[in-house]
């Protein structure tokens, strides 16, 4: 039996440190951004490997200094991610992690356009699973998107 890469801790360690450490040692990074909630597993550890800052991309009201905000639209609604005044530094370059990139245009572009607005660099997105028959790519253009399993079909 197949078991998923969070129940072994071998998996989610072979996850983080070959494949998403591979990928992140490449650029040119100050902090790991953290995508709520799953990104938070990833991220957290690569972070940890790295030797770099994580920095937590989370719903309202979940962070406890003042937070800079930002609304986006999704097909049934709207909703909101904020990340702490304090984390985001003029001119720091960061990464921003998920474990999931589905159609990007939701929370990862909202969060890489609250970093961009208050100053910093996005240096790109690094996901475990891509789904890119929904065009993840063509809404997060201009930033390099990494994934480290495709699926090609729903």
């Amino acid at each position: 039996m197949t078991l998923p890469v969070f129940w072994q801790y071998r998996r989610l360690s072979v996850t983080v440190s070959i494949g998403l450490r591979n990928s992140a040692r490449e650029k040119k990074i100050d902090a790991i951004a953290a995508v709520e909630a799953r990104g938070f597993v990833f991220a957290a550890p690569l972070a940890e490997r790295l030797s770099l800052p994580l920095i937590l991309v989370r719903k309202p009201g979940k962070l406890p200094n003042k937070t800079y905000k930002k609304h986006f639209d999704l097909e049934y609604g709207s909703d909101m991610v904020c990340v702490q005044e304090v984390d985001i530094v003029p001119g720091s370059h960061v990464m921003l992690v998920d474990d999931l990139i589905a159609t990007g245009g939701g929370t990862l572009q909202a969060a890489a356009t609250m970093f961009k607005e208050h100053g910093a660099f996005v240096e790109g997105f690094l996901g475990v699973i891509g789904l890119p028959f929904l065009n993840y790519e063509k809404v997060l253009e201009g930033h390099p998107v990494e994934v480290l399993q495709v699926y090609h079909g729903e």
